[in-house]
């Protein structure tokens, strides 16, 4: 095989490829790398790897084409970072977290350390007090063709200004209303800051967020820090009728649902 779709090409110039590379090269490269640990069966190796590589047999993942060889970033993809239950120790996941994203790496936590509902704060007089879950919805999400963008949560940062947040009153707002057992309704108290920006860092999401629009949805968000938008739906027809406006249009798109809570 051995041939890259267009996009596919787009992505891994802009992601994995390194200086006046091609997908052989690039291939090439991660495959020697990933050898050198096979003790005198190096040689053989590197061509199987890249041979395999090459021809999308198996693919490593993102980390690994673009950080093998390099001489900074990580090879792995995503880790699970231990969090305590204490001020302290929350404080040390931040900073451990803090420094694999700068590597690269995608992060994980499990939280099940955390103390339950109704445990007293150590050292702050408060009890712990969970949110009930949000009520069964539809979500219909679109993933938009548009040029991927480097460092894309950096620059959603540091477009933001002071007038784009808020005293938190949006999210004041829907702790009130699952506190207080109240419907949530459309439009949702939903509130993603990157929302006002995203536009001007992704060329054209603007008008798939219209089409988006069109397709039904009374109101489209980022999801993090994009490029995919969503909706929030209660009916399962409607979400479906979006869903399928959107892949008759060509558009990858997604209808998942909420899962029930699990004691």
């Amino acid at each position: 095989m051995g041939k890259l779709s267009e996009n596919a090409l787009k992505i891994a110039e802009d992601r994995y490829f390194m200086e006046n590379e091609d997908w052989e090269k690039c291939s090439a490269r991660v495959g020697e790398e990933v050898a050198s640990v096979e003790n005198g069966n190096r040689s053989k190796y590197e061509s199987l790897f890249s041979a395999m590589i090459y021809d999308m047999d198996f693919l490593p993942g993102g980390r690994i084409l673009r950080n093998a060889r390099r001489a900074r970033g990580s090879m792995f993809n995503c880790y699970v970072v231990p969090v305590g239950d204490s001020i302290e120790e929350i404080g040390q996941w931040k900073k451990d977290t803090l420094i694999l994203w700068s590597e690269g790496g995608g992060v994980g936590c499990n939280v099940s350390s955390l103390r339950p509902r109704g445990a007293l704060v150590k050292g702050k007089g408060e009890m712990v007090t969970p949110l009930p879950p949000l009520p069964h919805t539809w979500a219909v999400l679109m993933v938009p063709p548009v040029p991927r963008v480097k460092g894309k949560t950096g620059r959603l940062y540091a477009s933001l200004e002071a007038s784009h947040y808020t005293d938190g009153q949006i999210t004041n707002g829907l702790v009130a209303l699952l506190t207080g057992g109240e419907e949530v309704t459309l439009p949702t108290p939903l509130f993603n800051v990157f929302d006002s920006v995203a536009a001007r860092s992704f060329a054209g999401l603007g008008g798939y967020q219209e089409q988006f629009l069109k397709a039904g949805a009374r109101e489209v968000h980022l999801a993090g820090s994009g490029p995919t938008l969503f909706t929030l739906l209660k009916d399962r027809v409607w979400a479906e009728e979006i869903y399928w406006y959107l892949q008759q249009k060509g558009l990858e798109s997604y209808l998942a649902e909420t899962l029930a809570v699990i004691d």
